[in-house]
């Protein structure tokens, strides 16, 4: 037989098909059918898709950029199974790098880095690219391998990841050996310098060179290649696991050895593999549990499978969260990573045309099927299983955890306290090994649901719920676990709130130092401490203030407003750019007739700590007085627009905080003022304003908060 190239003619695309090697098949058909099934297209070259369309609508995610380099590797597999009369299979993995940036000390150990990886050469001894076959690369979705698992989407991940693949193939065909070539582009024609030819090489070897590798997939690619070789393992494990499997060597042109990835699998994962077989719905499915020490000892996945290779995976973590960041380990203290590979021939029938997911059940569905695996019931079988497979681990890592939990509590927030003795499966939904600033916010989340499920659970002794009577034994019970529930979350709210109070004491009492700068600090300081500032009460948190620093009655008022203008206060009538640092609307009486006065209002203004330049026209007294006039003057309105009058009689309660200074003395004794009996401050009543004001000393006021607040720290165990 005489052979041509296959090439086409004066840019025609017709080649000459005349003497092509043909299968045992087509061999049968008259020379006319067959000669018009090569030239179905007008070229024969083109594929039986737009290939750019298919590509480009072919999704490959950058943590999948060896998924190209596996699906050529499973294409050798299956070649191999298809051929006969081979000997042993044998799969070569020949690593491209770009040597270009080689460091000037290679010889150097510490600065060796393994250059940038272009591209892959796939070689193996199997069936090779026949007739058959190499038709069958022509043809989107083909079923060729259908009973081999192949979706025929593997090739389009080739041009998704790589700019160039070239195939050589020798294959035998009606007795002699035939070697075929062509490259495959992303191209309108994307089948390219095609030849066939007779050979004198009489064995079978197919080479899959993928190359010029695209730079967002080779900047996130693994470069070393024992870890390429371990990833390979991982993703072909039902292969490695099968006693037909080819030889595979990986050979890497930066290093001078050839790796063997069946010994290192024999090595490193096969010793410490085991299996288990369960039935869901009357479907079988088998579970391979292996072991990896290799590789990151925290990456614990499930690998889901269809036809003898990994589809997807998930992290283990997402179902079991002690999983986490957490490490392995065997008696020995040896590291491991746990990975269980999930198939079955449900998952083989259901996998998707892309071989990324599964087609199974909707989970939402009200009216599954009664035969129909859904996702969600696959996954809390496996991990169920797979929890009591790692039961000693999981016990271990989920003790550990509470004994931190405890400690946290303990130490640091009180305030989860009832989530130690009710909230069990809150807390068992933390992963274990947080830090403590993560731990305290996924404690928070936790206690939020605790307290809605007993929100919920409280329906049924003060709602429409009730199912028990109250004189049932059975009713009296729950309800009194119910209350200790109730009391024990209101102890431990009560707790983190004394001890934020300490935190707050602390830390005006650093802000009242003098600072590392010799500086003191600003008055601002102070004030975010007691009010945020530029703020009203109807946008703060009651947790957010901390007026109680001065006067417990303070956090109780109608309206406060913390350094706004006159102008800016909803309830008043006022077109004065004046700024108090906080004024307080005390509640209006409720037992006058017809408007509702304010009876009283409270003034605190604020100076920087250790201020001694005070002027005239600086005096904080004659300052609170011009707020006293300004307030008499104005309307004040409700916050439905109602007048409500201020008063004749409204007194006025008005807090100076400063450091005591000759200066701040002078002033007092001029506006008549008392000392107090301990000499840290002054106090005394205005007539004419009707005002009581009183001067503290910032360390009177932090001494006196600390007393007042002692016996709650105590009772808490705090220090002093």
């Amino acid at each position: 037989m005489t052979t041509k190239d296959i090439v086409p003619h004066s840019g025609n695309g017709q080649g000459d098909y005349q003497n092509l090697p043909v299968s045992p098949e087509e061999s049968q058909l008259p020379y006319p059918s067959l000669l018009h099934k090569y030239h179905e297209l007008e070229d024969p070259a083109m594929m039986l898709t737009d290939v750019v369309g298919r590509v480009n609508n072919t999704n490959l995610s950058k943590t999948k950029a060896l998924l190209p380099l596996f699906e050529a590797i499973i294409n050798s597999f299956h070649a191999i199974e298809k051929s006969t009369g081979n000997g042993k299979g044998r799969i070569e993995i020949h690593i491209h790098r770009d040597k270009s940036q080689r460091h000037l000390s290679e010889d150097d150990d510490q600065f060796k880095v393994s250059n940038p990886i272009t591209g892959f050469s796939i070689i193996d001894n199997g069936i090779g690219f026949n007739s058959t076959n190499y038709e069958s690369f022509k043809t989107a979705d083909t079923r060729l391998k259908e009973t081999q698992g192949g979706k025929g989407i593997g090739r389009f991940l080739w041009l998704k990841a790589f700019n160039l693949v070239q195939v050589s193939s020798i294959f035998k065909e009606k007795g002699n050996f035939y070697k075929r070539s062509f490259d495959f582009v992303l191209q309108g024609i994307p089948l390219q310098n095609r030849q066939i030819d007779t050979t004198e090489e009489a064995k079978h070897k197919t080479e899959v060179k993928l190359d010029k590798i695209k730079k967002k997939y080779q900047d996130v690619l693994q470069r070393k290649y024992t870890t390429i070789a371990d990833r390979i393992i991982e993703h072909c494990l039902i292969y490695f696991l099968s006693e037909k499997c080819p030889e595979i060597i990986i050979l890497d042109e930066d290093e001078d050895i050839a790796l063997n990835v069946n010994a290192r699998f024999t090595e490193k994962v096969k010793p410490y593999s085991t299996s288990e077989t369960f039935t869901l719905k009357k479907q079988e499915f088998n579970i391979q549990y292996l072991k990896l020490y290799f590789g990151d000892a925290t990456n614990h996945r499930i690998h889901f499978c269809a036809d003898q290779r990994e589809v997807l995976n998930k992290q283990l973590y997402k179902y079991l969260p002690d999983l986490k960041s957490q490490r392995l380990t065997e008696e020995e203290e040896q590291e491991f990573a746990f990975v269980a590979y999930v198939s079955g021939d449900y998952l083989d029938k259901t996998v998707n045309a892309e071989r990324t997911d599964f087609n199974l059940a909707d989970d939402s569905d009200p009216t599954p099927d009664a035969f129909d695996i859904s996702k969600q019931e696959l996954l809390d079988e496996i991990v169920g299983r797979i929890s009591n497979h790692l039961g000693e681990n999981l016990n271990r890592i989920e003790k550990e955890k509470f004994e931190q939990f405890h400690k946290f509590v303990k130490e640091e927030s009180p305030r989860y306290r009832p989530l130690l003795k009710y909230g069990e499966e809150e807390l068992k939904s933390i992963p274990a090994g947080l830090p403590n600033e993560k731990l305290d916010i996924e404690m928070h989340k936790a206690l939020a649901n605790y307290e809605t499920k007993l929100k919920e659970e409280g329906q049924r002794f003060i709602g429409k719920d009730v199912d028990l009577p109250e004189d049932d034994p059975k009713f009296e019970e729950e309800y009194g676990e119910y209350i200790n529930k109730v009391t024990e979350t209101g102890k431990s709210r009560l707790a983190e709130y004394i001890l934020q109070r300490r935190v707050i004491l602390n830390l005006l009492e650093k802000s009242l130092q003098r600072q590392e700068n010799g500086k003191f600090s600003k008055e601002e300081k102070i004030h975010q401490i007691l009010y945020p500032m530029r703020t009203t009460s109807d946008e703060t948190n009651f947790e957010n203030q901390n007026l109680w620093i001065v006067d417990e009655k303070l956090a109780y008022h109608y309206y406060l407003a913390s350094d706004m203008k006159f102008s800016q206060m909803e309830p008043l009538d006022l077109d004065s750019e004046q700024r108090p640092d906080i004024l307080i609307f005390d509640h209006p009486s409720a037992f006058v007739e017809g408007e509702y006065p304010f009876y009283s209002m409270v003034i605190l203004e604020l100076k920087k700590p250790e201020k001694k330049d005070y002027s005239e026209e600086k005096n904080p007294i004659q300052q609170i007085y011009d707020y006293i006039d300004l307030l008499r003057e104005s309307k004040v309105e409700d916050k439905n627009g109602g007048v409500i009058r201020l008063d004749k009689s409204a007194r006025f309660y008005c807090y100076i905080l400063v450091n005591l200074t000759p200066k701040i003395e002078k002033f007092a004794k001029s506006y008549k003022l008392s000392p107090t009996p301990d000499n840290n401050g002054y106090y005394g009543y205005n007539d004419s304003y009707n005002a009581y004001v009183e001067i503290i000393d910032y360390k009177k006021l932090l001494e006196d908060s600390k007393k007042r607040n002692r016996v709650l720290f105590d009772k808490l165990g705090l220090p002093h």
